[in-house]
């Protein structure tokens, strides 16, 4: 009896035990899980290496001109902001560079005011040149413009004085040719004493009048024709006045370009100034 009644105890208080490692093994995961899952996550994201390195920045400091330092104002392992100070250079050099450059203005300054005086003296010499040279084509092209209008008006008044001759020595034969056949008519008629002699007389007349005619507006027609000469003449006189133009441009674009460089030397003294 009193063994089954110790077995009733033990198998009583067995529960507890359990509910109460239970309890600890619970309490033990809730404690390990999360270092456990931080180094889960941090051994599969980082690399794990015997070789390792410190990150640090270097920064390479050098003068914007060439120089000796005479001051430095910081030490090697300093801490230093943007814009700070580290050192001094020499001046020395610079400064002997500075008067030599202002020595050389002055003497700039000097040379532009001679070239100043010159330019002026130039440019006021170019503007009497150029107005010269400017009246000079103008008088060219008016002189090419009248011999343009002789070179129209001689050939016109030509071209019509032979047409009008032409026409004059085709009438002429016309009445020659009608002339002649009145005279060779009536000289038949004549011999066969069918008219008097009267009318032979007045048809030889009117012939040998249409003869002298006909030779009158030959020699017109020659003469108008020998005209030509003239229009040849009015040519030569039209290229001369082109010639006599294209010299008086060049000689104006001359002119010009001289008072272009003039211009351009008085720009460059300006620079040279400033």
């Amino acid at each position: 009896m009193a063994e089954e009644a110790s077995n009733k105890l033990q198998k009583r208080a067995w529960p507890w035990k359990r509910i109460i490692q239970v309890v600890l093994l619970v309490a033990a995961l809730v404690v390990l899980v999360p270092f456990g899952t931080r180094w889960l996550h941090y051994r599969f994201t980082h690399s794990i290496t015997d070789n390792a390195f410190v990150k640090s920045d270097l920064v390479n400091v050098a003068p914007l001109v060439a120089g000796h330092i005479a001051e430095m104002l910081v030490d090697d392992g300093d801490a230093v902001q943007t814009g700070q100070l580290l050192a001094r250079s020499d001046e020395t050099d610079y400064r002997r560079q500075v008067e030599l450059a202002q020595a050389g203005v002055e003497v700039v300054v000097r040379d532009r005011a001679k070239a100043v005086v010159i330019a002026e003296r130039s440019a006021r010499g170019l503007d009497v040149k150029i107005a010269i040279a400017e009246r000079d084509l103008a008088i060219a092209e008016d002189g090419y413009q009248k011999a343009q209008n002789a070179l129209e008006l001689t050939t016109r008044n030509i071209e019509e004085g032979i047409r009008a001759a032409t026409d004059g020595v085709r009438s002429a034969q016309a009445t020659l040719d009608k002339a002649k056949q009145d005279y060779d008519r009536f000289t038949k008629l004549f011999e066969e004493e069918s008219v008097p002699k009267s009318k032979l007389d007045a048809a030889t007349m009117a012939y040998k009048t249409t003869q002298a005619n006909l030779e009158i507006a030959m020699a017109k027609l020659a003469q108008a024709e020998a005209a030509r000469s003239r229009i040849e003449i009015a040519g030569h006189d039209l290229q001369s006045a082109e010639h006599g133009v294209e010299r008086a441009r060049k000689s104006l674009e001359l002119v010009r370009l001289g008072h272009l460089e003039v211009e351009e030397d008085e720009k460059n003294v300006e620079l040279l100034a400033a």
